[in-house]
């Protein structure tokens, strides 16, 4: 993948979770994503590892909807 096509991707992932659809992030999360929040919220920092993406960030933020 180049990085037109990779830029074509991210859009849609985040074009999908405007519109409420998490599925196309789901899919391209590889094991060893990371996702980081900055800031001094109680979510603020790393989260290492597609699982702990998933259970600790996601299904809480998804249960607080």
């Amino acid at each position: 993948m180049d990085s037109t096509d990779n830029k074509k991707l991210i859009r849609h992932v985040f074009g999908e979770l405007v519109s409420g659809n998490p599925r196309p992030l789901l899919e391209i999360m590889a094991d060893d994503f990371r996702f980081v929040i900055t800031g001094s919220t109680a979510w603020s920092r790393a989260y290492e590892g597609r699982q702990a993406v998933l259970d600790e960030l996601f299904t809480p933020l998804m249960a607080a909807d």
